[in-house]
């Protein structure tokens, strides 16, 4: 009997020492549990989080795509009105060393096929429009006014954009006179660290004179 009542001891010991590794086995297992939900909610958070900034980012780069855009279209619209008009353009002839074959009606065979810049131009009250153009850093605001840190490289935002000018005789009698010639306008736009991209060739145009 006594062997028998030691033997049911032993055997109730074990049971409890199996049932208590079960209900610490179950809360490790809940415990484990809950990390894991924890874990994915932040995930989940973050993946939120990012994907809205991302949104806003992108909305916010769309937004300036367009007001470049307009900006732009004001700018060509301006510049190209004070360079086809008659009256205006003798004004930027008259400012412009290397046009001085065509105001003075000399001899342009030196020019002929040559791409020549011009670096300032007049409008039709024959004030200055814009100046400088020939320096590196000399650019155009989205306000269409002059500004003098354009930088093509590290790009600068209130500085955006920059506008190359030449012109070109079409020589067909030595000496030339009064040739025909074309005046070339082509616009670049830089801006540090954007993604955004621009087709500024839509802009670019040229004038037959």
């Amino acid at each position: 009997m006594a062997s028998r009542y030691i033997t049911y001891q032993m055997l109730g010991l074990v049971a409890s020492w199996e049932a208590l590794g079960q209900n610490i086995g179950m809360k490790k297992l809940v415990s484990i549990s809950g990390g894991v939900d924890s874990v994915v909610m932040v995930s989940l958070v973050v993946i939120a989080v990012t994907s809205t900034l991302a949104l806003l980012t992108q909305s916010q780069q769309k937004k300036y795509n367009f007001d470049v855009h307009n900006s732009m279209k004001i700018i060509k619209e301006n510049l190209f009105l004070h360079m086809d008009d008659s009256t205006g353009w003798q004004y930027t002839i008259a400012k412009n060393s290397s046009l001085g074959c065509i105001e003075n009606h000399t001899d342009c065979s030196s020019y002929d096929e040559k791409k020549t810049k011009i670096f300032q131009i007049q409008n039709v009250a024959d004030s200055p429009y814009l100046t400088n153009l020939g320096a590196d850093t000399r650019g155009i605001g989205l306000d269409g006014n002059g500004c003098d840190y354009y930088n093509a490289i590290n790009g600068n935002p209130k500085c955006p954009i920059k506008v190359d000018i030449t012109w070109m005789p079409k020589c067909t009698d030595s000496p030339c006179i009064d040739p025909a010639y074309q005046v070339e306008v082509i616009f670049s736009y830089s801006v540090s660290g954007s993604k955004i991209k621009l087709d500024m060739s839509k802009y670019n145009f040229v004038l037959s004179k």
